[in-house]
């Protein structure tokens, strides 16, 4: 069963909670970011905030941003395609790699 929730994201907490700018925390097992609003980022951890460039995140095959781990960012500043292609690409790839069958460079 799925539960929309909508609301503005102040923090990802541990173990699949999120805490919401009114206060409510709620558990998710995913996570949709619509279009159609300002991109804010003061959400992100501090560490990650560090790395931001005036036009975006280096990142690694624009998803990871490297030194941040548990954080990817799919179908983000970036279309090679089509918007829709190119989250299923990227879907796929990030899959093959949580599932262990292909590595990040050692760099």
């Amino acid at each position: 069963e799925i539960q929309a929730v909508k609301g503005q994201i102040k923090r990802i907490l541990q173990r699949g909670a999120i805490e919401l700018n009114d206060g409510t925390t709620i558990q998710a097992d995913e996570i949709i970011f619509a279009t159609g609003f300002d991109r804010v980022h003061d959400f992100l951890p501090k560490e990650l905030l560090d790395q931001k460039e005036d036009d975006g995140f280096y990142c690694y095959r624009q998803m990871l941003v490297p030194g941040c781990p548990n954080i990817a960012f799919l179908n983000s500043n970036v279309t090679t395609l089509s918007s829709i292609t190119t989250a299923g690409i990227q879907s796929a790839w990030l899959a093959e790699l949580l599932k262990g069958n292909i590595a990040l460079p050692s760099d």
